[in-house]
């Protein structure tokens, strides 16, 4: 069933939650998700010194060798209700090559790789599209991108030749991974843009999400490539556009298609699967710079819960430094660097100690 906005309701509950219709917009606007609270966020992350944090990997049990499971998981895909048995597999993978990486041999790590891209490929879409249509085969897809980062961390992508080449580049995928992170965060922080009534991510679903960022991590720090998320020319996060899901064989034009909105094409995504060629950012420039220095408050508070979602480990040097710059002086910002002859109000004064306190949480945090 298509929701008036356009976007399907899935038929799992798992990704998101449903709005139940009501005859009347509600009076006050929904909250935030407690996961990406910006309180909240700075808060954990005073006390535990990052909210990033890789699980610790249990060793393996599986006593079937790789070509065994490879082959197991290749079968999967052609079952319906299967995600559940993929993913288990794909774990039992992951641990193999984070314990007995340096055991395993050439040939079966061009097998994993070629596994891998199998997988990817098929259903093959954004995470946010996923999240709204298949949540059951997101969670398959970042157990997948788990295999591939512990592969990179071990190094195993300088070893053997063929697989799906593209995936030994581990730095390339982490970005194309991260960027679809972001926008699917935004879309739960700034959901009216995103043409939804209210936040819809269940709780699953930032959990996998998060631990999607701790498997980045692995290969590449997480604040820097935000930063370059948010602003670069050539790979940042561009505009908002109306998508078509490919969770459809309906055509662009069906008055019946599925469309939802996101800054990532997911055309764009299949070919990056296919040839590893990254998405590059529109004509119009990355999000953050398109304001013009002209921020809104809203964005401000979105990016400040990017930082305390993503912060994994200390400050991270200049890219964080010049984002929170940005977040303070801009126009709108607690600390705009045009001269006014306004004197601060209370609200204002609030929010710039507010703002100054997580940076101090973001200087001390180790």
């Amino acid at each position: 069933e298509d929701e008036p906005s356009g976007r399907r309701k899935s038929k799992g509950t798992a990704g998101t939650k449903r709005i139940r219709p009501s005859g009347s917009a509600p009076t006050t606007r929904p909250p935030v998700s407690k996961h990406l609270s910006i309180e909240r966020l700075f808060s954990q992350l005073e006390a535990r010194g990052c909210n990033i944090r890789a699980e610790a990997i249990p060793p393996v049990t599986e006593t079937k060798m790789i070509s065994e499971l490879c082959a197991e998981l290749q079968k999967c895909l052609t079952r319906t209700n299967e995600s559940r048995v993929s993913r288990e597999i794909l774990k039992q993978l992951g641990s193999f090559v984070y314990h007995e990486g340096d055991d395993i041999q050439d040939c079966d790590v061009v097998l994993l790789y070629e596994t891998m891209g199998i997988v990817l490929r098929h259903k093959c879409s954004t995470l946010l599209d996923l999240i709204q249509s298949v949540p059951e085969w997101f969670f398959v897809q970042v157990e997948c991108w788990h295999v591939v980062f512990i592969m990179a961390e071990k190094k195993l992508h300088r070893r053997g030749a063929g697989g799906s080449a593209w995936l030994r580049n581990a730095k390339n995928c982490a970005n194309h991974i991260l960027l679809q992170v972001v926008d699917a965060l935004y879309s739960q922080l700034l959901w009216e843009e995103y043409g939804m009534p209210s936040p819809s991510f269940r709780d699953i679903v930032f959990e996998y999400l998060k631990s999607l960022c701790a498997a980045v991590d692995r290969v590449l720090p997480l604040l820097p490539a935000v930063y370059e998320i948010m602003t670069s020319k050539r790979t940042g996060l561009g505009p908002l556009r109306w998508r078509l899901s490919r969770m459809t064989e309906r055509k662009e034009n069906d008055p019946g298609s599925i469309l939802f909105v996101s800054a990532i094409d997911p055309a764009l995504h299949v070919k990056f699967i296919s040839t590893g060629e990254p998405i590059l950012c529109s004509q119009v420039g990355p999000r953050m710079k398109s304001f013009n220095k002209m921020i809104p408050r809203h964005e401000i508070d979105a990016v400040w819960a990017l930082i305390g979602f993503f912060s994994s480990k200390s400050a991270d040097g200049k890219p964080l430094e010049l984002l929170v710059h940005s977040l303070i002086t801009y126009r709108c910002g607690s600390l705009p660097s045009f001269a006014s002859d306004l004197a601060p109000n209370q609200h204002q004064l609030q929010t710039a100690s507010k703002e100054v306190k997580r940076i101090s949480v973001l200087l001390s945090s180790e």
